[in-house]
């Protein structure tokens, strides 16, 4: 029989739901630890299973792959390591295996990031000691798991010029989406092609801040689409970091302030068109799409 642990993450609460299994051996009869030092911490012996609500992703305790940790009572030339597998199953009845591993006696450990979430084997008992053999039924793992959002990585920086806009209009592009979280701006677009590679450059030009407060950058994208045959609709996210424009900024005022950034779509003639902007908050974690309406000169 096994024990079933389930967390109730948004509430912070932890029960025992009992299951069972015939392909493992039994568990020891102590009950186990249900709650460790603090709520991001679970005590799962061998052949447990967790059960993470509202997701419904299930864990289990499966095997002990290795474990060379060096033993107590005995020399060794390095600490040893011990690695641990996980089964993790998700909401469409998939099943993951995951390998959780330490290193010796009060070593550091490694994680694991996988369907959202990150795991982390914090302490694995017992700790070897010379002569003794430990029962697999024996082991304990004590793990963090949390929810896992990976952060933006930017494809490339904004590039800082005093190029004539007209001169970046060079292969036709949509946009469709235009977002900041952090430093990191996000461009979601579309264009035609799908058989060759593409190239864009995201620059800030004029080189310089129209004034207002805030005051405000104009950006515009330049796509090479380098005579792609194809004519498929493609649609792509594009990740920038806008760390020069905070750096031109800082040399300018001597500090970073809110910063207005309009998107100027792909346009054919002597002026700009629809635009899409978004307003740079330092110090704070990003923002949503700003609507058009919401950003000056428009």
């Amino acid at each position: 029989m096994f024990r079933s642990i389930l967390i109730l993450t948004s509430a912070l609460l932890l029960a025992v739901l009992i299951g069972c299994s015939d392909n493992e051996p039994a568990p020891t009869e102590t009950d186990p630890v249900l709650l460790a030092a603090s709520p991001n911490q679970l005590v799962l012996g061998y052949g447990d299973t967790l059960v993470l609500e509202p997701e419904g992703l299930q864990v289990i305790f499966s095997t002990v792959l290795h474990d060379s940790r060096c033993p107590i009572g005995v020399d060794c030339f390095w600490e040893g390591e011990a690695q641990i597998g996980l089964e993790v199953t998700d909401d469409q009845h998939t099943t993951h295996f995951v390998v959780l591993s330490i290193r010796g006696l009060g070593g550091l450990p490694a994680s694991v990031d996988t369907l959202g979430y990150r795991f982390t084997l914090l302490q694995l008992d017992p700790y070897p000691v010379y002569p003794d053999s430990i029962r697999l039924e024996d082991y304990v793992a004590t793990l963090a798991i949390g929810p896992f959002v990976p952060a933006l990585t930017a494809d490339d920086e904004v590039k800082i010029s005093d190029i004539d806009p007209m001169d970046l209009q060079v292969d036709s592009w949509g946009l469709e989406e235009f977002s900041i979280d952090g430093h990191i701006v996000t461009l979601g677009l579309n264009h035609s092609g799908g058989c060759g590679e593409h190239d864009f450059d995201l620059h800030m030009t004029p080189a310089a801040f129209m004034e207002s407060f805030p005051v405000q950058a104009s950006l515009y994208l330049r796509h090479k689409d380098h005579d792609d045959p194809c004519d498929a609709i493609v649609t792509r996210q594009l990740h920038f970091d806008i760390d020069p424009i905070l750096n031109l900024y800082q040399k300018g005022y001597g500090q970073v302030d809110p910063i207005w950034l309009h998107l100027y779509e792909y346009y054919e003639g002597g002026s700009p068109g629809r635009r899409l902007s978004v307003l740079y908050q330092p110090d704070a974690d990003g923002s949503a799409i700003a609507i058009p309406e919401s950003a000056p000169g428009q």
